[in-house]
C-alpha cells in the first residue's frame, strides 16, 4: 500500500467507506429487518388467534343453545323459501310464484325472465327475476301487498312504475328470492 500514492489511498479510503455501509445494509441489516417484521407478523396472528381461541373457550357451554337457536330460526325461515334442485329449478320457482301472485292481484300483460341465479352457500340459491305487467292503481298495490306479505321470502328492486295513456300503470321490477336445495 506504501507504492500507492496518497491520491490513490484517499480514493480507496472514499470506497470503502462507501461499500462498507452497502455491504452492511444487504448482508446484515436488511435480512435482520425482514425476519424482525416476519416475527412481529407472526406474533400478531398468534395474539389474534389466541383471542379467538380465549373467546370460544368463554362462549364454550352456551355454544350448544345458540346452535339450536340458529336452527330454529332457519327452521322457521325455511318454510319461506322456495325448494329446488338446482339454480334452473330455483329459477322457475320464483318466476312460478311471481306470475301466481300477478295473477292473484289482476295484473295484465305479465312477462317474467330469468335473471343471473347464483349458489349463495352450499344449500341455498338466490334466484332473480325480472317482471313486467300492467294493470290498474288497486291490482298493482294488491300484487305488491301480496309480495310484501306472501309465504315466501321475495325482494323487489329496481321497482319502475309508469303511468299509461289509458289509465292503468306499467310495472317493471327486480325479484329476488332464495331457494333452499332439495327435492321439491
Amino acid at each position: 500500500m506504501s507504492a500507492l500514492s496518497r491520491r490513490d489511498r484517499r480514493a480507496l479510503w472514499v470506497g470503502a467507506l462507501l461499500v462498507v455501509p452497502v455491504l452492511a445494509w444487504r448482508v446484515v441489516i436488511a435480512p435482520l429487518s425482514a425476519s424482525m417484521t416476519d416475527a412481529q407478523n407472526q406474533a400478531a396472528a398468534t395474539v389474534q388467534l389466541l383471542a379467538r381461541e380465549l373467546t370460544l373457550l368463554r362462549d364454550g357451554p352456551d355454544l350448544p343453545r345458540q346452535l339450536a337457536l340458529a336452527q330454529r330460526r332457519l327452521d322457521e325461515a325455511a318454510t319461506q323459501l322456495f325448494i329446488a334442485r338446482d339454480t334452473l329449478d330455483a329459477s322457475a320457482a320464483l318466476a312460478t310464484w311471481l306470475r301466481g301472485t300477478a295473477r292473484s292481484a289482476h295484473l295484465d300483460d305479465v312477462r317474467i325472465e330469468s335473471a343471473p341465479t347464483a349458489v349463495a352457500s352450499g344449500v341455498l340459491v338466490a334466484a332473480a327475476a325480472d317482471i313486467t305487467a300492467r294493470g290498474s292503481t288497486a291490482a298493482l298495490t294488491r300484487w305488491l301487498a301480496a309480495v310484501e306479505q306472501g309465504d315466501r321470502l321475495v325482494a323487489l328492486e329496481r321497482v319502475e312504475i309508469v303511468a299509461n295513456a289509458d289509465g292503468t300503470l306499467a310495472i317493471s321490477a327486480r325479484a329476488h328470492g332464495l331457494a333452499r336445495r332439495g327435492l321439491p
